[in-house]
């Protein structure tokens, strides 16, 4: 009876006894893909991970994620970042052009590379 009056899953109001094994099979999809069934980024047109930024979006949840290793890494033109445990010496740097960021903005934003790094990455 809760499941047919509640307003917040679409599928557990339909469906309220199917509905509720939709998660758990969600939950074991992962373990039953990576031997049966196409990996996370195979299917198409949309992936399951593009599917699930999309779904996490429509329900207004952080959509950030990190760097992963469920893209494929060897075509050319994917971009790593290479740890380094010493920094270059000033004679064997490179200058870098300025990248400018929204060039036709009211102040656009310029910066010497690509990447920053924030306080906030060191745990500040």
């Amino acid at each position: 009876f809760i499941d047919s009056t509640q307003t917040k899953h679409a599928v557990r109001r339909n469906y309220p006894v199917i509905g509720r094994f939709r998660y758990i099979f969600e939950a074991l999809g992962e373990y039953f893909r990576q031997y049966f069934f196409a990996m996370d980024r195979e299917e198409l047109p949309f992936n399951r991970a593009q599917r699930a930024w999309v779904y996490r979006a429509a329900k207004g949840v952080d959509t950030t994620v990190a760097f992963g290793s469920t893209r494929d890494l060897r075509p050319a033109g994917t971009v790593t970042f290479a740890n380094c445990p010493f920094p270059p010496l000033d004679q064997d740097a490179a200058d870098t052009a300025v990248v400018e960021i929204g060039p036709h903005a009211r102040t656009p934003y310029r910066t010497a590379s690509i990447y920053n790094i924030s306080g906030m990455s060191y745990g500040a």
